[in-house]
Parts: C-alpha cells; structure tokens; sequence
C-alpha cells in the first residue's frame, strides 16, 4: 500500500533467507532429508533383494 501510493507496482517479491529463533524451520528440513535418505536405501535393499 505504501509503495503503491509512490505509484510503484511490487510485480515480484524474491525471499532469500527464512529462519526462526528456535530453529523450527531447521528441524523440519533435518527431519525431511532423514527421511528421504531412510525412503532410497530402503528401495536399494528392495531392488537388491528382488536380484
């Protein structure tokens, strides 16, 4: 609304950095990544085991 009353237009808006003081935001992408690591080598020992 500010810069709209310059007679700016915001036509994109980039963020380059998100955190959080108690690193909650961390700990999601920690838990994500265990995750995804935990899904790929269960699907190794799955395709090693079907061979």
């Amino acid at each position: 609304e500010d810069l709209a009353a310059l007679g700016f237009h915001l036509d994109v808006l980039k963020i380059q950095n998100v955190s959080d003081e108690r690193g909650y935001l961390e700990a999601i992408g920690r838990k994500k990544a265990a995750e995804a690591v935990r899904d790929a080598e269960i699907a190794e020992a799955d395709a090693d085991a079907e061979t």
